[in-house]
């Protein structure tokens, strides 16, 4: 039984090219756009990063400062081992789905409306040119 000849596979001889960018990657709109939605993802982000540093290591803090919290007890459980084993993880769920959802809303509607043309305050105006896009 013969086995198929290896064979080598490179790439063609020649200068290299760059890989042709779509058209609308390089029109400022949109660029302008794709700035705006990072700024807010990463506002929004450094939040969250912030308040779940205040939550994992403030809660240690707190029963250090107040240790009569410590010693309450709930079904037998020192109230310590609530507050640093069990109370933080619905509150990250809770951050977590703040985040998501807030990046998801700026990804649907960079242009600061709700989505539907009318802006986040209410006043229905679209006064930037990156919303005239959509």
């Amino acid at each position: 039984m013969s086995r198929p000849r290896r064979v080598s596979v490179t790439a063609p001889d020649g200068p290299a090219s760059a890989p042709a960018r779509p058209a609308e990657a390089t029109d400022p709109a949109v660029l302008e756009l794709a700035r705006r939605i990072r700024r807010a993802q990463l506002r929004r982000a450094t939040v969250t990063v912030a308040l779940g540093g205040l939550l994992l290591f403030g809660l240690p803090v707190l029963l250090l400062l107040a240790p009569d919290l410590a010693g309450l007890r709930l079904l037998g459980v020192p109230g310590g081992w609530l507050a640093v084993a069990i109370a933080p993880y619905p509150l990250l769920a809770g951050l977590a789905w703040w985040q998501l959802s807030g990046a998801e809303r700026d990804e649907r509607a960079p242009d600061g409306t709700d989505g539907d043309g009318t802006d986040r305050d209410g006043t229905g105006r679209r006064d930037d040119e990156v919303g005239r896009l959509r």
